[in-house]
């Protein structure tokens, strides 16, 4: 059996991190990032930095993105048209629904 330390982030491959306990390939951009309405500026923009939102988001940081967890709880057809990457909570509540 493993121990703690072996799952640290200094112990991983500099391609992986470790997110909520489980190790995860480092990805460069989102998969979905071709046919995201955010990322593709087909959606409302109520923020003012939004490639600042990309950047954080879609190119570097996924696993945090409140459209990434709906498109891979739920699937991306039972995505919210109106939905933005960093409303989280919003993300949160629309899974614990179903």
């Amino acid at each position: 059996m493993a121990g703690i330390c072996d799952f640290l982030p200094s112990k991983l491959p500099k391609d992986h991190r470790v997110h909520e306990g489980v190790r995860v390939a480092r990805m460069a951009e989102c998969e979905y990032i071709q046919k995201c309405p955010f990322f593709n500026d087909r959606l409302d923009i109520k923020s003012a930095d939004i490639e600042s939102l990309k950047t954080k988001y879609c190119r570097n940081n996924n696993l945090n993105c409140a459209r990434y967890m709906v498109a891979l709880s739920l699937g991306p057809e039972k995505m919210p048209p109106n939905l933005y990457p960093h409303e989280k909570e919003r993300a949160y509540e629309l899974i614990a629904q179903g």
